[in-house]
């Protein structure tokens, strides 16, 4: 860190903070119980980009003053409610990477776990080996006498948690750390550690800075959540504004009858010294006839200085659209990640970080771990759903929740792991997740098969890694580049990040600015957009450098796969560099040349797509052969439309409509998504549908 004043001021305060932090005998460095991070290592490559000492500095000046001083962290110890204890998360994973095969002894210990988690009262189950301290449950000033808004408070007396045996600790072959004492104390002293006056510094400083911002892609034939959803029968919109949200329900049958709109009810845990600043919803989810809308719950301290955050789950039974019936809420500690539906199954990934000013107390677990909610009530996590990364530099968990979204009214399982990513990348059972350093790359993967979730395995590679995670048509790879100093290297892993095959410093010397993967292989351009080489990647085990002239891909865009072609939207300029238009193009490969273009279409007029990079606002529907978006004309006045084209390869892009939106505030947003069920096609703004008959629609344009 550059030493200016403001950068000593800062690391003083830290400093001061830590001299006052009182370490317990047990954690001097000499008596704390070291982690083995017994890690497979990648082959060691060069470096080819870092933070320059100014910029690290910079980074972290924001991060600590906006994250560690403004209190973006956890807040204060949760209240306990003594009631009872409901319905434990189903099933537990296993205490370590399915790297090696788990013991006997392990197999039996997870058959015997009971059905039922601990109670509600917040005290850590015991453990038929290693018992953790003592616990005397909620103490009278922490009872949860109401809920937060909308929860009624749930009474009766807590359930005497069930005793169960530890499984045996197995030795992996992966980097997952080994632990010799329970997941509980381990997590405990672990938090603790991070507190120690030498480590204080470093651990609340490691986790916010991040060279890249966070990334979330999908793959597969699920989805995110999605402001319209339809099921044949009613559709659902979600409209937000600056003083709530309104779900709004039309019956399909009859899109011209008013919908009926209601506000998102929920149940909210309490926090003691906090309350509910706001809640919002962000998207919709919509399995039969369950309806899930999922948001954040913000919570700030009683004395305005530290927040909270918790991802909601609100669900709503629509089988009949003339009276939706409130279900249940489902919550979780953190802020959302992504949420990814396949099948009804929905996994959420949250991003929780134990604050530097929480109270720890070791016989209150909620102090030091994520837990989740159902209908406000607290739920533990199991000992088997805990894990630590032996990589953990920081008090950082990603907590992944699985839900079935035909019956929201409790967890299938949940997965508590010390260590955090920037970069993920979900689809058809498997979540990976990167975390960006200044010369090395992090990778974990998880699995989630049935009603479990599972740590896979962690691996660290050199380098940075470019725009995330792609897998192969088969499935059965996945693909990462990585950029260093002086090259970019590509590495092909199976799904627990076993390599398969690599290419290193195949592009030496280059500015390499970006990756796409397409099919069977990965095409790398340049800064300015021109394109540079291709690697076939149809054999994992030996990778194809394809030797080719550099093709010039025109002026940046935003890419999107549409089934087997590429569709990549980009800006048109003319000579004197106004905007003109925006140009559709659609690619295939050519390999060994690189992208032929095979249509395109020009949008005229200073347009832009409103919010163009997220995917949600971008209409694709591979199956119809139709591309949708809402577009501001910036012309002599200011107009909102809605532009349809449909397309095929043999006649490329056709306009099926260009509809006029009213800009009555922020009304217009709400048609960022259209729906088609093959013969009509549906936008949605509050309290009004407009509906388009397909076969009228290419009628008219032929």
């Amino acid at each position: 860190m550059k030493h200016t004043p403001e950068n000593n001021a800062l690391e003083q305060r830290i400093r001061e903070m830590a001299d006052s932090i009182k370490v317990p005998p047990s954690l001097e460095p000499e008596n704390f119980i070291k982690r083995l991070p017994d890690r497979r290592q990648a082959p060691i490559i060069r470096i080819r980009r870092y933070i320059p000492a100014a910029a690290a500095a910079a980074c972290l000046l924001v991060v600590l003053s906006g994250t560690f001083f403004l209190g973006e962290f956890s807040g204060d110890p949760m209240i306990q409610t003594e009631s009872s204890a409901p319905p434990s998360p189903a099933g537990s994973t296993p205490s370590s990477a399915e790297v090696s095969e788990p013991s006997a002894s392990s197999e039996d210990s997870e058959e015997s776990l009971p059905e039922q988690s601990p109670a509600s009262s917040g005290e850590i189950p015991e453990s038929s080996e290693t018992p953790p301290a003592e616990s005397s449950g909620s103490t009278p000033d922490e009872e949860n006498t109401s809920s937060q808004p909308g929860s009624p408070a749930s009474q009766g007396q807590s359930s005497e948690p069930p005793s169960a045996p530890e499984p045996e600790p197995s030795q992996p072959e992966g980097s997952l750390q080994q632990q010799d004492i329970s997941a509980y104390e381990s997590a405990y002293e672990t938090m603790l550690a991070f507190r120690q006056k030498s480590n204080v510094y470093d651990s609340y400083s490691a986790a916010p800075v991040s060279i890249s911002d966070l990334t979330v892609q999908f793959g597969g034939d699920g989805t995110a959540a999605q402001p319209v959803q339809q099921n044949g029968n009613v559709i659902c919109t979600l409209s937000s504004d600056a003083d709530s949200d309104t779900i709004y329900v039309y019956s399909m049958e009859d899109p011209q009858t008013p919908a009926i709109a209601f506000q998102p009810e929920y149940q909210l845990p309490a926090f003691r010294g906090m309350h509910i600043s706001s809640v919002s919803f962000t998207g919709l989810y919509l399995e039969g006839d369950t309806l899930t809308a999922i948001g954040t719950a913000y919570y700030w301290s009683d004395n305005g200085t530290r927040q909270r955050e918790v991802t909601v789950l609100s669900s709503y039974d629509v089988s009949n659209p003339k009276k939706p019936a409130y279900m249940s809420t489902l919550a979780q500690d953190g802020k959302m990640t992504a949420s990814y539906n396949e099948s009804g199954r929905l996994a959420l990934v949250t991003t929780y970080t134990v604050s530097p000013s929480q109270e720890l107390s070791e016989n209150q677990a909620s102090s030091y771990l994520p837990v989740c909610y159902v209908n406000g009530e607290e739920i533990l996590p199991t000992e088997e759903q805990i894990q630590i990364s032996a990589e953990a530099d920081a008090p950082v968990y990603t907590f992944i929740g699985l839900i079935d979204l035909r019956r929201p009214d409790e967890f299938q399982d949940i997965l508590s792991y010390l260590g955090e990513g920037d970069t993920f990348y979900l689809d058809e059972g498997r979540i990976y997740m990167a975390r960006a350093g200044q010369s090395q790359t992090r990778l974990t993967a998880f699995s989630y098969t049935g009603s479990r979730i599972k740590l896979d395995a962690e691996t660290v590679v050199d380098g940075v890694i470019m725009d995330g995670f792609a897998k192969s048509p088969n499935g059965r790879s996945v693909w990462v580049s990585v950029s260093t100093q002086n090259s970019v290297s590509l590495y092909l892993m199976d799904k627990k990040l076993n390599i398969l095959g690599q290419m290193e410093g195949f592009i030496p010397d280059a500015d390499v600015s970006s990756v796409l993967y397409h099919g069977y292989f990965a095409h790398y351009l340049d800064s300015s957009g021109e394109f540079i080489c291709s690697v076939d990647c149809s054999m994992p085990k030996s990778p194809e450098f394809l030797d080719q002239t550099p093709q010039d891909m025109g002026d940046l865009g935003e890419y999107y796969e549409f089934g087997s072609q590429m569709l990549k939207v980009t800006p048109v300029y003319d000579e004197s560099g106004v905007q003109t238009g925006l140009k559709l193009i659609m690619y295939r490969d050519r390999v060994p040349v690189g992208f032929q273009e095979l249509h395109s279409v020009v949008l005229e007029g200073p347009v832009s797509i409103l919010g163009w990079d997220d995917p949600a606002n971008l209409y694709l529907d591979e199956e119809n052969g139709l591309i949708g978006f809402s577009v501001m004309d910036y012309g002599e006045t200011v107009s909102i439309r809605y532009v349809l084209y449909s397309y095929d390869s043999k006649n490329g892009f056709v306009k099926l409509l260009d509809q006029p939106m009213e800009a009555d505030g922020n009304q217009y947003l709400d048609y960022r998504t259209g729906i088609c069920d093959g013969e009509t096609f549906y936008l949605a703004s509050p309290g009004q549908m407009l509906s388009f008959d397909m076969a009228q629609l290419k009628a008219a344009e032929e």
